[in-house]
């Protein structure tokens, strides 16, 4: 498969020192404290931040350091085979504690 045609062009149009064209946006979810969202061509990541909050289970009080909870999420449509994921998928979890772990450093 050839990414560049004969006239100099990659296959979605660009010339090959051309970036793709990214759109951000600050503040897109009006109930949370801090929010973004990116899009790139079909890609659209939404992030928010919730708190910070008091902790329910004083168990799970730290003095030194925050408490992150992290949930990641992709929309059902976005995927190739379309199935329907149950919330905890391993994949997700996978994710979100990485993300968590990122954070909480």
């Amino acid at each position: 498969m050839e990414f560049v045609s004969p006239e100099g062009l990659r296959l979605d149009g660009r010339r090959p020192m051309e970036m793709r064209q990214i759109r951000a946006e600050i503040g897109a979810v009006s109930r949370a404290e801090g929010s973004a969202v990116f899009e790139m061509r079909n890609t659209k990541v939404i992030a928010a931040v919730y708190g910070p909050r008091e902790v329910q289970n004083r168990g799970q009080q730290l003095n030194d350091q925050a408490l992150v909870r992290c949930e990641y999420s992709m929309a059902n449509f976005s995927a190739g085979d379309r199935a329907r994921r149950p919330k905890g998928d391993r994949r997700s979890i996978e994710i979100s504690l990485v993300i968590r772990q990122t954070m909480e450093a």
